[in-house]
């Protein structure tokens, strides 16, 4: 079975452009870097790693697609809905067929 097949969803990925105003002030601008990649979110639920959130790797969700969707950490996705933070991204050993994304929903407020 394909993955492409389990991937019902799509995302696309911004990364944050960061610039001075002419006040001196730091601006952030996000900038697409790919859209309309076939995706599929999972929530994630288990118990707190506490090692992990020391080290600031506090992830909800994983997104998985069967294309590189080009995220580094620090980058966000989004589903048409949802925002969520990249924090960790993987190639799932399948020859470049596999990807995953460790990811932190964005609180809509902030």
């Amino acid at each position: 079975m394909s993955l492409l097949l389990l991937c019902a969803g799509q995302i696309s990925v911004q990364r944050a452009v960061v610039s001075t105003d002419p006040a001196g002030g730091v601006m952030r601008q996000w900038q697409v870097i790919a859209t309309a990649i076939p995706a599929t979110i999972l929530t994630l639920r288990a118990s707190a790693n506490t090692a992990m959130e020391r080290r600031g790797l506090v992830t909800t969700h994983l997104i998985i697609s069967p294309v590189n969707p080009q995220a580094r950490i620090g980058d966000r996705v989004s589903d048409g809905i949802n925002w969520y933070l990249v924090r960790f991204t993987a190639d799932l050993g399948d020859r470049g067929r596999a990807w995953a994304i460790f990811a932190q929903l964005i609180d809509p407020q902030s």
